[in-house]
């Protein structure tokens, strides 16, 4: 389970045994390793109570800060999870790494990846920001960024780039202009062309 982060640091925790009663992952008052700065200004009762009793907290299985560099190489419906608060967690960490480590491409999810990857690329942080935005495009439309019947069909309309009429899918699902513009930046061919 990830935690989206905050200030420095991102964290993914490792619930070992899903249906094991609930272990307490320290959110919002531990950020990473160490207390969230914010939190622990403000002498909130229930991050105090977790301060004087750190065994009560289950440690990140993995930390690390923002400047890292960590890239996902996968982001797809299938690993996005929602908390009964609508806390949104990132599963699924299986193709993850960091920036500059390794040579291999990754195998994204075909609806969403990168032209980039698909073309035998390897990920980058703006691969992440492509995925990003070919999910909010399926979610605001319908319809996946690279349709295909098989798996292969949309690597291959992927490795090729093209979106066709974006803006005009966009329009044509009624989402606002301050959203698809959003998504038609995430959507840029061109990685370097893309939001970080």
């Amino acid at each position: 389970v990830g935690d989206g982060g905050d200030v420095r640091w991102e964290e993914v925790n490792r619930i070992v045994n899903p249906t094991a009663s609930q272990v307490d992952l320290g959110w919002p008052c531990y950020e990473g390793v160490p207390k969230h700065p914010v939190w622990d200004f403000h002498d909130l009762n229930l991050c105090e109570n977790l301060y004087t009793t750190p065994s009560a907290v289950t440690a990140p299985y993995l930390a690390y800060a923002h400047n890292a560099g960590v890239v996902l190489g996968d982001i797809s419906a299938a690993n996005l999870l929602f908390t009964d608060v609508g806390l949104l967690l990132l599963a699924d960490l299986g193709v993850a790494r960091l920036r500059g480590e390794g040579t291999a491409p990754a195998r994204s999810t075909p609806a969403y990846v990168d032209p980039a990857v698909a073309a035998g690329g390897v990920p980058s942080p703006a691969s992440d920001v492509f995925m990003l935005g070919a999910l909010a495009l399926h979610a605001l439309t319908g319809e996946p960024a690279w349709p295909g019947a098989t798996a292969e069909a949309a690597y291959a309309a992927a490795a090729h780039g093209d979106l066709g009429d974006l803006a005009g899918r966009l329009s044509g699902a009624g989402v606002p202009e301050a959203v698809a513009g959003v998504v038609r930046r995430a959507l840029q061919t061109d990685p370097a062309r893309r939001p970080s």
